[in-house]
């Protein structure tokens, strides 16, 4: 499958995950590269785009702070927490062969331009 984006991690559990990407974008005559957070609901493949507020590096620990909520992940592992429920969600940071195609397919539908 041809994608139109580039995923750079891809952080799982059993009702969610959330993944980062990057596409290829036109800014004027140069291409540049614009990632963004992805939180998919693995129910109904229900996919909504994380506003990034904050970020923060300390040692190997990420912590981002989205619209959505609050991620703090590693290496190995990572733990979501939902700003409307205040859900704890559990999750294990994969290699990215193992994003299942249909994750892929939906997030390829979910860019594709609406007319």
């Amino acid at each position: 499958m041809q994608l139109s984006f580039e995923c750079h991690s891809f952080l799982d559990n059993p009702k969610l995950c959330v993944m980062e990407i990057s596409q290829l974008v036109k800014n004027g005559p140069k291409k540049i590269r614009r990632f963004q957070s992805l939180l998919i609901r693995k129910s109904d493949l229900s996919i909504r785009k994380m506003e990034l507020k904050s970020t923060r590096l300390i040692n190997s620990r990420q912590e981002r702070q989205f619209d959505t909520g609050h991620l703090v992940f590693d290496p190995n592992r990572g733990l979501f927490t939902d700003s409307k429920n205040h859900k704890l969600h559990q999750m294990n940071n994969l290699g990215l062969e193992d994003i299942p195609n249909d994750y892929l397919l939906a997030i390829s539908e979910f860019l594709e331009p609406k007319i």
